[in-house]
């Protein structure tokens, strides 16, 4: 089970969404935790629905990255 090898694992991805920058973290915790379309993110963050794609897709890169590393 990862809970036995990762114990904290909440505590690190919270950690790591928290380090994203203030759009791709707004894009990705709107979409994911609050269930908003990619269309009211942009509109949230004054971008283009397209442009809200592109931070949600950046944020989950850079979380990916990050969360590889603090595992390692």
């Amino acid at each position: 089970s990862h809970s036995v090898l990762l114990p904290n694992a909440s505590g690190v991805v919270s950690h790591a969404v928290d380090c994203l920058p203030e759009k791709e973290r707004l894009a990705v915790t709107k979409y994911y935790l609050q269930g908003l379309t990619l269309k009211q993110i942009g509109t949230l963050l004054g971008v283009t629905e397209s442009r809200a794609c592109q931070l949600r897709g950046q944020g989950i890169r850079r979380l990916r990255f990050r969360l590889r590393h603090a595992v390692h």
